[in-house]
């Protein structure tokens, strides 16, 4: 299993945007196969701030998804509301 979090800085007033474009990436991501789980949320204290966390069956299943025409077509999208790059974390689950 793969998991792996983002954190996202968005300018301000660019939510609505973000959120809308966002969503059209969490239905394809749980679509998508070898997706087990993909959500993203806001911090409460922090409306500019988001956190996406993911799980995959693998490490490959997550890449094949990152490099999907719909993923970045819709990441494009979102690229010039960014207020900084997005920080990502992976880790390869190993079950024994």
């Amino acid at each position: 299993m793969y998991i792996s979090h983002i954190t996202f800085s968005i300018k301000d007033g660019e939510q609505n945007v973000f959120e809308d474009t966002v969503s059209k990436i969490v239905q394809i991501a749980n679509a998508f196969p070898g997706c087990k789980y993909f959500k993203i949320s806001v911090l409460v204290n922090e409306p500019t701030k988001y956190f996406l966390y993911e799980e995959w069956d693998s490490k490959q299943d997550a890449d094949a998804f990152k490099a999907s025409k719909e993923r970045n077509d819709a990441v494009a999208h979102v690229a010039s509301i960014m207020a900084a790059a997005p920080v990502t974390v992976g880790y390869t689950v190993e079950s024994k």
